[in-house]
């Protein structure tokens, strides 16, 4: 919740509005956020007490995997723990707009295979983030703790992945978030 929230807020901002009246309510005091402009990069709003500590960020990852991933994006059958997925009854055939709103792991371990941790690193790099620590396809996937990047570090390559809109693979991946 508290990514997300940075994340909506990130985009309310690049939108023009100011959602931050809009979701106050439900953030309440204890929820932890970062809010920047997508433009600019400058923080709007910030509520988090270490925000430059490198931590897992799990699934958040998946979308800069998914720039790293060369070939056209796969349709994959995702037969839950047998291939795994979180979702243990899995998702079914899914394409990547799918995969991607779903957090399919199965789809990502799949993808992640294929990706080289070079390019990865070009990838980590253009968006301002560190590469993995770790190589492994589930790392590359947010897996483990393999791949730690600072919560602010991660809001801004969000805000500039929004600001890509039109690049190659960037409309895909904003399609789905």
């Amino acid at each position: 919740m508290t990514t997300l929230l940075s994340l909506l807020l990130a985009a309310g901002m690049a939108w023009g509005h100011d959602i931050r009246g809009d979701i106050a309510g439900d953030v309440g005091s204890s929820a932890d956020y970062i809010a920047v402009g997508v433009r600019s990069g400058a923080i709007i709003e910030q509520r988090w007490a270490d925000a430059m500590a490198p931590i897992p960020l799990g699934s958040l990852v998946k979308p800069f995997t998914a720039l790293a991933y060369s070939g056209v994006f796969p349709e994959f059958v995702c037969k839950g723990a047998e291939s795994r997925c979180w979702l243990a009854h899995g998702h079914g055939r899914l394409r990547f707009r799918e995969a991607l709103a779903q957090s399919c792991n199965a789809y990502f371990l799949n993808l992640s295979r294929e990706i080289d941790p070079g390019t990865l690193a070009v990838v980590a790099a253009k968006f301002g983030i560190a590469a993995p620590e770790i190589d492994s396809a589930e790392t590359r996937i947010g897996l483990g703790d393999g791949w730690r990047i600072s919560p602010l570090g991660l809001v801004h390559a969000y805000a500039e992945l929004a600001s890509r809109v039109g690049e190659p693979r960037v409309n895909e991946i904003l399609a789905g978030l």
